[in-house]
């Protein structure tokens, strides 16, 4: 089984993708969850502000280990 993260702006034509996607039996959709989109948008915007900053590996380290332990995301 193949799996994707659609990412979709909220309009006319992704709603009608979206149940086009449901009709489909040989697709099941799942919401992805809201909480674990927060961890990864902290993690992005973490990891692109590093250019700007001196960090050292293990801070590094620290830094994404505490926003997976706030998020409960393995």
């Amino acid at each position: 089984m193949s799996q994707y993260i659609i990412e979709t702006t909220d309009n006319k034509q992704s709603k009608a993708l979206i149940q086009y996607l449901k009709s489909l039996d040989f697709v099941e959709l799942k919401p992805v969850n809201e909480y674990k989109t927060k961890a990864i948008t902290e993690a992005k915007s973490f990891l692109n502000g590093l250019p700007n900053q001196t960090h050292n590996q293990n801070d590094l380290n620290k830094a994404i280990k505490a926003i997976r332990k706030k998020y409960d995301y393995q």
